[in-house]
């Protein structure tokens, strides 16, 4: 996924996505709402509304909704492949949360961490030459 959100609120697509499938039959629009507090379903999920946006442009781009053609940010659901489902409906146990998803993350931005302790080594040396230039310069009596 490119940088869709800082998080990905894995546990909320895995349940919205259940609840997406259970209710395939009833609908064939979705939209960000459809999980919100708007939604008038008595079984609905009243997710805050900034947060269903961000599951459905999560399941958007995994390709389990497929954007429905005139009509902006209207989906229909995507049932083609069912393992991908299976996979984004796997609710992530404590495991997965705390440890594997922040190694997952540190492994994406792997370079930007390399770029950073290099710009630290360099800019210590520079650092370093800096003072002793100037302590030629100007020595201590």
């Amino acid at each position: 996924m490119n940088n869709l959100a800082t998080h990905e609120y894995p546990t909320e697509v895995a349940i919205a996505a259940q609840w997406a499938l259970d209710r395939k039959d009833k609908t064939a629009n979705w939209n960000w709402w459809a999980f919100s507090r708007n939604n008038p379903d008595a079984e609905g999920l009243k997710y805050p509304d900034i947060i269903c946006f961000h599951i459905i442009k999560i399941l958007a781009a995994k390709g389990l909704l497929d954007p429905l053609e005139g009509q902006p940010s209207q989906y229909s659901l995507n049932l083609s492949d069912m393992k991908k489902w299976t996979e984004v409906t796997h609710l992530p146990n404590w495991f997965e949360m705390k440890i594997l998803f922040p190694l997952g993350w540190a492994w994406r931005h792997f370079w930007i961490f390399i770029f950073w302790i290099i710009s630290l080594v360099i800019s210590s040396g520079l650092t370093h030459f800096i003072e002793k230039w100037i302590d030629n310069i100007y020595p201590i009596k």
